[in-house]
């Protein structure tokens, strides 16, 4: 059996790294968590395969969406699911979803465990 990837997750709020990384362990995911923009982009870009991509929309230094317009025009990664966790309901974000493929998700109730579920397979 091929060994899935790690799963990457950016955002700001500590708390809700410390949520994922207790799901993603309890699931059995590999998987790394950044706190922001910049540096989950440096991991992208420097080679780093990963199976899914979850981000805040809202973050300092770079946004979710000017994150995401880098990971789809990267060629390694421009197929890679990339979802986006938003506060924001509105054409603009919807507008993400429909031109740069990103799957939106509501940041006020995001369920891990089913957000792995549902975009990966299980290890």
């Amino acid at each position: 059996m091929t060994a899935i990837p790690p799963v990457l997750y950016c955002d700001d709020d500590d708390r809700l790294r410390e949520a994922f990384r207790l799901v993603a362990e309890k699931l059995g995911y590999e998987y790394v968590t950044v706190c922001d923009a910049d540096d989950a982009w440096k991991l992208v870009e420097g080679d780093g395969r990963f199976s899914l991509i979850i981000s805040d929309h809202d973050m300092p230094k770079m946004s979710g969406e000017q994150f995401l317009r880098l990971v789809r025009a990267n060629p390694a990664t421009k197929t890679t699911p990339f979802i986006l966790f938003t506060g924001n309901d509105g054409a603009d974000v919807e507008r993400l979803e429909k031109v740069l493929g990103a799957i939106l998700i509501n940041k006020s109730s995001p369920s891990f465990a089913t957000i792995l579920r549902d975009h990966l397979p299980r290890t």
